[in-house]
């Protein structure tokens, strides 16, 4: 089974949230930290109640971006080769957005797109990755990274977040596509 995170390897969220966010923090007086992984780590020192403002705001159309080139082709490939995989998530899939919940969203997103697969939510990966026997992990989180490399193959979706980790980094679905030809004829 080969898995991917949704955030940060499926879709640009990351550059979303800054792109958004210097628009809607502009004029409150936050600390700007391009290296921050959560939105509160990236707009530090914001009154609380404009982290949640903001997701209201622009959190729908950021959970329902295009995904990043390449994404489909891939998971074509995986399908045609009848390779199984799925998405294992830390979403919050009862989180609503627009009178829809995260699960409904993420559902109408990756099928609009073409790139539907089994989607799994859980707030432990390493929990899903073994009962789901994941020989492949796509991963950009840190902590989540050095949890999974414990348990299995992890490809690191490359960012600057995670640049301090040792493993075999990845920068697009081209390179995925490349390394998951080269585990399956491990």
């Amino acid at each position: 089974m080969i898995a991917f995170d949704i955030d940060g390897c499926v879709n640009g969220i990351k550059e979303d949230i800054i792109r958004f966010g210097k628009k809607f923090f502009s004029g409150i007086p936050v600390v700007f930290n391009e290296g921050g992984y959560y939105l509160r780590e990236i707009f530090q020192n914001a009154p609380e109640p404009t982290y949640e403002a903001f997701w209201q705001k622009y959190g729908y159309a950021i959970y329902t971006a295009p995904p990043l080139p390449d994404v489909r082709e891939t998971i074509d490939y995986l399908k045609e080769h009848d390779m199984d995989a799925c998405y294992i998530t830390a979403r919050d899939k009862q989180r609503t957005f627009h009178d829809m919940t995260l699960a409904q969203i993420t559902k109408v997103w990756t099928t609009s797109y073409g790139i539907a697969l089994p989607v799994y939510y859980c707030k432990d990966k390493g929990n899903a990755v073994r009962s789901l026997g994941v020989t492949v992990m796509v991963e950009d989180k840190p902590d989540t990274i050095l949890k999974l490399q414990k348990m299995t193959d992890v490809l690191i979706f490359r960012h600057p977040y995670n640049a301090y980790i040792e493993g075999t980094f990845v920068t697009d679905w081209s390179e995925i596509m490349e390394r998951l030809m080269y585990f399956q004829k491990k």
